[in-house]
């Protein structure tokens, strides 16, 4: 027992295991969360040795960072975008189109998910909001529905970081990637659905020839500004602040807003809290790579003598869920399984299961920004979300598991 106690890999886990504890137990307490995010910050530089100079150096040089500043002003553009567009608008295109209310709210976060940028999720909540008025879903439900369907292509689109990186990890062609993680997406669209719209009503609405082409028209010219954002920064790889910023002057423009009105209309559009848990979200993730904490559980775990198909789950799923970001499991997780695999390499559906679980560990993480910018928009019980969150990534990680012992 005192040998378990005095073991470093043990003490490393038991550390980031309080930590992720507390952070749970904040959020649970309705603590704001991005404040709830920088006590963990704290707890987890102090607990990890960090000097108090360096740990609040850490936190300033995380606040300053450039990707920090342009992730801030990427989402209050999207605010302010959001006032700015007739919501109601495309909502009712959408509606003529499809004839079903529940398909529209599920089209929306799926078509702001073809940007892969962190907090999308902001996007399409006003949109979730606005299509689900009629089919009696309540504020866990819409932001299920937000959440989980934001994210359904980041197994298998190559538009995504964290897939290009794990094909250059293990020398796995793009294309092979893809073929084995497809079905994941259909899953998460089968199992997000269902969790999001149980005991919804099933509204719809009538359609004709000419309305289909009214409600086409309507939709294109009330997506534009979405869409040419998606076009800009994915077709021409213009910078996702600079693409929001042309977005919404091109409709300020459109209609006749003038500065006063446009300073009045930026006003109403800040919002402080977002800022705040986006610091506290980025100081977080920073605390946690400095300190060395993430290294030190990735490496501690590994020395745990398990089968190493369990370590395929275990490594990227604890990454994941530490830093909440797709391409930070990645990067740390399959460094490590590739020195487990050795030089003949890995099988495209063993590579397909450690992705599946660490993506699994992102969405589940209390660190990932879609999730908590969802859960402020909808002020939902986080709870609850939580639990609905769980079932879907459960299948999709018994899928690739099950299709891993297929293949193998």
């Amino acid at each position: 027992m005192s040998q378990w106690l005095g073991d470093p890999n043990l003490i490393s886990l038991g550390k980031m295991l309080a930590v992720m504890l507390l952070l749970l137990l904040l959020l649970r307490r309705k603590v704001n969360m991005g404040l709830a995010m920088i006590v963990s910050s704290i707890a987890l530089g102090l607990l990890f040795q960090m000097a108090p100079l360096d740990l609040l150096l850490t936190a300033l040089r995380a606040s300053y960072e450039l990707e920090t500043l342009n992730l801030v002003a990427a989402l209050l553009l999207i605010l302010v975008l959001q006032h700015v567009m007739d919501l109601q608008r495309v909502v009712v295109s959408l509606k003529g189109l499809t004839g079903d209310h529940r398909v529209v709210v599920g089209l929306m976060p799926a078509i702001v998910g073809l940007l892969p940028t962190a907090g999308g999720a902001v996007f399409s909540a006003p949109l979730v909001d606005e299509a689900s008025a009629q089919i009696g879903m309540s504020a866990e439900q819409k932001s299920s529905a937000n959440y989980l369907l934001r994210h359904i292509w980041e197994y298998s689109a190559p538009i995504y970081p964290s897939v290009v990186l794990a094909s250059q990890i293990f020398h796995v062609s793009l294309r092979d990637i893809i073929l084995a993680q497809a079905p994941f997406t259909l899953v998460a669209i089968v199992a997000g659905a269902l969790t999001a719209f149980r005991g919804t009503r099933n509204v719809t609405t009538a359609t004709t020839a000419a309305r289909f082409r009214d409600s086409l028209a309507g939709a294109l010219v009330g997506l534009f500004p979405i869409l040419a954002v998606i076009v800009l920064v994915i077709g021409f790889g213009v910078n996702l602040s600079l693409s929001l910023l042309l977005a919404v002057l091109l409709l300020l423009v459109m209609r006749r807003y003038s500065p006063r009105e446009s300073l009045r209309l930026l006003r109403r559009s800040f919002s402080l809290s977002t800022v705040f848990l986006v610091l506290g979200v980025m100081v977080f993730t920073e605390v946690l790579t400095r300190s060395g904490a993430l290294r030190e559980v990735a490496e501690a775990m590994a020395s745990l003598g398990v089968p190493p198909v369990l370590l395929f789950f275990l490594l990227p799923f604890v990454a994941g869920l530490l830093t909440g970001i797709a391409v930070a499991y990645v990067g740390v997780a399959f460094p490590l399984l590739l020195g487990i695999v050795g030089p003949e390499g890995v099988q495209p559906a063993l590579l397909a299961f450690a992705f599946a679980s660490g993506f699994a560990g992102v969405m589940l993480s209390p660190a990932h920004l879609c999730f908590v910018l969802t859960i402020q928009h909808f002020k939902a019980d986080f709870a609850k979300v939580y639990r609905m969150t769980l079932v879907p990534q459960t299948c999709i990680v018994l899928t690739a598991f099950g299709l891993y012992l297929l293949h193998r």
